[in-house]
């Protein structure tokens, strides 16, 4: 994080290559394009999702967000999060993070984030 204070929203934006669960279908959020299922979190340097909020380890939908979408919103948090110059966030594939059924898995993907503060 470049700065500290209290974030209400994050934004990744894809600039490169794409991520599958099956090695046949890509996407750059989820397991094949087009789907409603997203399955990129961010963590803590610890691997505590924070995003989505209140998620656990698993598929998720945002509103108007498909697996191929250029941009993958986390907005209006219901408590932002305090953020501190510095601190390490990841971004994940589900089953990465998860460290399961990962023998099928491929790609890799780059992003930019963007955290928005109050």
């Amino acid at each position: 994080m470049q700065y500290s204070g209290d974030v209400t929203s994050l934004k990744l934006v894809h600039l490169t290559g794409s991520v599958t669960c099956n090695k046949r279908n890509f996407s750059y959020w989820g397991c094949s394009t087009g789907t409603r299922d997203l399955r990129i979190f961010v963590t803590n340097g610890s691997n505590a999702v924070i995003f989505p909020q209140n998620s656990r380890i698993t598929r998720y939908q945002l509103p108007g967000i498909l697996s191929n979408s250029i941009e993958l919103k986390f907005k209006n948090l219901t408590l932002p999060l305090r953020v501190s110059s510095g601190q390490d966030f990841r971004v994940w594939y589900d089953e990465d993070l998860a460290d399961d059924s990962e023998r099928d898995n491929g790609g890799n993907t780059c992003v930019d984030i963007y955290a928005f503060f109050v």
